[in-house]
């Protein structure tokens, strides 16, 4: 065998040592590739999975937009104003202002129970009755004397001075004014919840025939005077003195519980059309 010199021995150490270092360098080199193409593809699926996660709650939080809006209509469509009510704080219609489906067209007579008839008939203004007059019908006055209307055992309805509607008696407006009680549930229903305006109320006030007049109309009401239109029948036929008048109306203030009747007698001619007043007759504000 040929023996190597210190040189050839020293070079081949060298190489050999330069060849194993490739080779674990290659090694290395190549699992490295691999750790970041894993490590890329760990990212890749985070991130795709943090996208599909806030697409989720992108959806989750529109549908919860959504759903608030919808609500807050809702509670907005529920704080309306309810059909055939008024905006005030009473909570009520006065004007018994029904849907347009159930009002008169536009133009067209009024039928004969509204207030406006009742005008008509006695050819008086349209705007004759003090604005809070919700009806008013004819009775029996069965005391029969008009200077002493109000005996010891009257009922409390039979009084000649305005008498206050409250929660204990308002189902007896339904014997006195049947179709006012009818028509007007928001403010019945009011009374009877005892959430009507503490300041306003629903009133009767009678008014007692002198045999003279045809009729009456409640003018003006105020704390301490009503105002009554005596209608006189002329050749036409007066109120007998076994009828009364009875009004029913609103009043906001203060009213004086014996508020006095102050009588203007108008010269009025109805013997050309004599109206046709009756017991049972009622007229109310459409």
């Amino acid at each position: 065998m040929k023996k190597c010199s210190l040189y050839e021995l020293i070079t081949l150490t060298v190489i050999f040592s330069l060849g194993f270092f490739v080779g674990c360098s290659s090694d290395k080199i190549a699992g490295t590739s691999e750790e970041t193409n894993e490590f890329a593809y760990k990212v890749s699926s985070s991130s795709e999975e943090e996208s599909s996660s806030s697409s989720v709650e992108s959806k989750d939080a529109e549908k919860s937009s959504s759903s608030a809006k919808s609500s807050s209509s809702y509670v907005e469509s529920s704080n309306s104003t309810p059909p055939g009510t008024t905006s005030s704080s009473t909570g009520v219609d006065v004007n018994n202002n029904s849907s347009s489906s159930e009002k008169p067209n536009e133009g067209t007579a009024k039928p004969d129970i509204s207030l406006e008839y009742y005008l008509k008939l006695l050819n008086q203004e349209s705007d004759s009755f003090d604005s809070g007059v919700m009806s008013t019908a004819i009775d029996l006055n069965t005391d029969g004397n008009p200077q002493n209307p109000n005996p010891p055992m009257t009922a409390e309805f039979d009084t000649p001075w305005p008498h206050k509607i409250v929660k204990q008696n308002v189902d007896a407006l339904q014997e006195y004014f049947p179709m006012a009680f009818s028509m007007y549930p928001q403010i019945i229903s009011a009374i009877k919840n005892e959430t009507l305006d503490e300041n306003c109320g629903l009133y009767t006030f009678n008014v007692y025939s002198d045999g003279l007049t045809a009729a009456y109309i409640v003018a003006e009401i105020t704390e301490n005077t009503i105002k009554v239109i005596d209608i006189p029948a002329g050749e036409c036929k007066a109120l007998s003195l076994t009828q009364m008048s009875r009004f029913l109306f609103y009043y906001c203030g203060e009213i004086n519980s014996h508020a006095e009747a102050e009588h203007i007698k108008v010269d009025a001619d109805l013997s050309g059309n004599c109206p046709i007043i009756k017991t049972g007759n009622e007229w109310v504000k459409l």
